[in-house]
Parts: C-alpha cells; sequence; structure tokens
C-alpha cells in the first residue's frame, strides 16, 4: 500500500511539473515584460529568482489539479486561457484517475483489515473471557502470523507461474526468496551455479509450510525425530540444553543459562536429515532442543520434498553434492571406532572414561565449524584474487606469501570432520 501511494504522489508530482514547465514557457513567449513583471510583483516574486517563479506556476497547476482554483492566479491572454482550457480537461481526467486508485487503496487496506478483525474477534466470544493480558498476548501473536501468511502466500503465487521466460523466472526467485535458505549446507557456496541454487530455492519456497510460534514455545524437541529442513524466517530461535537432561538441570542450580546458541534469520537446523541423521541439531553433533526466542515464523520443507525437487534434471549438480556429502558421511563414520566421542580421565586408577558435555561438544563444535569457514572462505578470496592479477613472479611469491592458517594436517582433519555437512 505504502508503495502505491508513493508511486501515485510522484506520478501527480511529474504531472504538475510538466505543466508548470509549459505554463511558464508560454507565459514568456506570449507576454509582454510589462505583464510578466506585474504578474510577478502580484506574486511578491522577484524576475531574477528562478526557484520561486517555479513555485508560483507548480502551485496554480496544482490547485487545478485537484479541483481547487482558487482563482488568485488566471489566463491574461488568448494563449493562456487556450492552455487553461487543456489543462482544465486533463486535470478533471486525472484527478478522477487518481481518487480512484486511492480508493482502491484504501478498500484493499479495509479488506484485510476487516479479514482480521473477524479473526480476532472469535477469541472476544470464549465463556468464560480471557484475562486482558492474555487477550493481548493471543491478539498480537495472531496479527503478527496473519500478515506473515500474507506475505508467504503472495510469493508462492508469484513463484508457481511457470510463463515466465527462465531468466525472468530466475531474476523473480532471487527477489522472492531473498537467500533464505544461503545458509542450508546443500545450497552454501554456489556462486558458480547461483541461478540454479535460486530456481532450487524457490521450488523449496513453494514446497514448503510455514509454522508460527509464540515466545518461548517449543519448535522441535530433542527426542523428536528429524524429517526434513527448517529455516528461521523471522523472529529469533535459541538452541537450549535437553530441558529434561542433568546437564540442564545442573546449569540451572548453578544459576547458568541453558541456552548455547540464538539463530535469526536465515539460519536452519534439521539440514543433516539429508544425511540420514536423526537429530535437528545434527550439525552442531549435539542432542538439544529448540525454543522460540521471540514469536517468530519457521519455514519447514521435508525430507521427501527436497529429494523429490532435486530429483529433476535442471538441478542435478544438488542431487550430486548431496549425495557426496552422504558418502563421505559413511566413509567418515566407518573409520570411527566407538571411543570417538569419550575421553579418558587421568586417575591413579585405571583410566575410566566419562561422556563428554553436550555443552562443551556444542561449543568446540562451533568453534571448529567457524575456523574452518573463515579459513575456507580466505582461500577462495585469495584464489580468486590470483586469478584477477595474474600470474606473479617468483620474488613477489617469496615475498607476498605467507604461511598458511592451518597446517596441511589440521586441515584435512577439519575437512574430514565437516564434509559431514558441508560441501
Amino acid at each position: 500500500a505504502a508503495f502505491k501511494v508513493a508511486r501515485i504522489i510522484v506520478v501527480a508530482c511529474v504531472v504538475v511539473h510538466l505543466y508548470a514547465c509549459v505554463f511558464w514557457r508560454i507565459k514568456i513567449d506570449y507576454s509582454t515584460i510589462e505583464e510578466r513583471e506585474a504578474f510577478l510583483a502580484a506574486k511578491r516574486v522577484s524576475p531574477d529568482n528562478l526557484a520561486d517563479i517555479y513555485m508560483v506556476c507548480f502551485y496554480f497547476i496544482w490547485t487545478v489539479l485537484v479541483t481547487v482554483g482558487f482563482g488568485d492566479i488566471v489566463a491574461t491572454n488568448k494563449h493562456e486561457a487556450i492552455f487553461c482550457v487543456f489543462l482544465f480537461m486533463s486535470a478533471a481526467t486525472i484527478f478522477a484517475m487518481l481518487v480512484a486508485q486511492i480508493n482502491e487503496i484504501i478498500s484493499s487496506l479495509q479488506e484485510s483489515s476487516k479479514e482480521l478483525d473477524t479473526y480476532l474477534d472469535a477469541y472476544l466470544s470464549i465463556t468464560p473471557r480471557l484475562d486482558t493480558m492474555d487477550l493481548v498476548n493471543v491478539r498480537a501473536f495472531e496479527r503478527y502470523s496473519f500478515k506473515e501468511e500474507q506475505i508467504l502466500r503472495q510469493s508462492k503465487d508469484v513463484l508457481s507461474r511457470q510463463s515466465l521466460p527462465e531468466h525472468l523466472r530466475v531474476m523473480v526467485a532471487k527477489r522472492v526468496e531473498n537467500n533464505i535458505f544461503s545458509k542450508v549446507f546443500f545450497l552454501a557456496d554456489m556462486e558458480s551455479i547461483s541461478n540454479i541454487r535460486s530456481l532450487f530455492s524457490g521450488q523449496m519456497l513453494i514446497k514448503s509450510s510455514t509454522r508460527y510460534y509464540s515466545a518461548k514455545s517449543i519448535i522441535a524437541d530433542c527426542h523428536d525425530k528429524a524429517d526434513g529442513l527448517m529455516v528461521v524466517r523471522s523472529g529469533e530461535v535459541r538452541i537450549e540444553l535437553p530441558l529434561d537432561s542433568d546437564e540442564a538441570d545442573e546449569e540451572r542450580q548453578n544459576g547458568r543459562s541453558t541456552t548455547l546458541l540464538i539463530l535469526k534469520r536465515g539460519d536452519s537446523f534439521g539440514d543433516t536429515s539429508m544425511l540420514g541423521m536423526t537429530h535437528w541439531a545434527g550439525k552442531y553433533g549435539i542432542n538439544a532442543d529448540f525454543v522460540a526466542h521471540t514469536h517468530c515464523a519457521v519455514t519447514f520443507v521435508s525430507k521427501r520434498d527436497i529429494e523429490e525437487i532435486a530429483s529433476k534434471f535442471e538441478f542435478f549438480p544438488l542431487k550430486c553434492r548431496i549425495q557426496r556429502a552422504r558418502e563421505r558421511k559413511k566413509r567418515f563414520e566407518e573409520d570411527l571406532d566407538d571411543t570417538f566421542w569419550d575421553v579418558e580421565c587421568a586417575a591413579s586408577e585405571p583410566a575410566v572414561r566419562r561422556q563428554l558435555k553436550t555443552k562443551n561438544v556444542f561449543f568446540w563444535t562451533l568453534v571448529a565449524r567457524r575456523t574452518w569457514e573463515n579459513h575456507a572462505s580466505s582461500s577462495q578470496r585469495s584464489a580468486l584474487g590470483e586469478q584477477r592479477r595474474g600470474p606473479r613472479s617468483p620474488r613477489q611469491n617469496s615475498v607476498q606469501s605467507s604461511p598458511p592458517v592451518l597446517d596441511l594436517e589440521q586441515e584435512r582433519q577439519i575437512r574430514d570432520a565437516f564434509d559431514l555437512f558441508d560441501i
């Protein structure tokens, strides 16, 4: 609505500007110097002040356009009279069109508001009546979800249209999808085939369902099986230690927070279900609960729908990325023994094995992921810079080369670990 109103104002100002320029041009060409000076003197405007002259002409045209016509400025010769006749006809037509468009905008807003009010009024009929604060919270959440649902419905309608040529569909998909899936492991770092990523994301958006959660409600329980991809569309989601775990009880008793991380727009969880992992927090190597930190909207795409989209011929590169990730995960698991996630306690007695704490595993995994991502992105930037600069001389290599952030063995270990999630 705001865009439509702004468009109407801009169009009206352009039309008034053109007519104001034509009006002053006629006055210059078809009136004497004495008549012009008398006209400007009546308006207390200096003949040398073009800005004030323009404002006088703009004011005259605008009063005619909105059919006010104060009569303080009138035609002084036949040429101006002819111009004013055409101006009156144009102003009546333009004004009618503007009024019709403004009425249409107001009607659509009222219709949408009426639909929302009817939806909200149902809570007023509950017996016994809700408390005032409960009713305020319910209505605030319903307004939030109603607005988000309208935007999503329009986006899906646009993306489902197949009449556009492919290059226009790619452009529309990029705008509508707006990088909401850009952090998902099988869609990340796809600059070379960004068009495929945009179309794939658009198809996922069509297949998706959006779920709305009020603050503090549980989105995914650690005991639930991950069966698809969840992406935070708006609001914030926090990763929590399992509420019924001993570790969470210990943290609460010590006055410490059980929150591990807060996810924002575009952050995802459950994407490793594409690799066969059954935990929603599989990408962090732990079991955790996902709780709404604020009112939030979460987009869900089932594993089956993602596989169906990836099976299409035009998305073959993405299907290969997912398949390679599965194979790497399988090879990595085969190389591990049962003691990989345990540590030995140093004690005088024989070594006793104990389980790593969820919080420790999470933060070490997060640090390693970000270390590897920063290293990989810096390597990509360096490679891109080399391509742009061209080959360097041996002297430049010896002077400008710097030691790597990680040695080869460390790089190999981190790559092996995080090939589970990223390609």
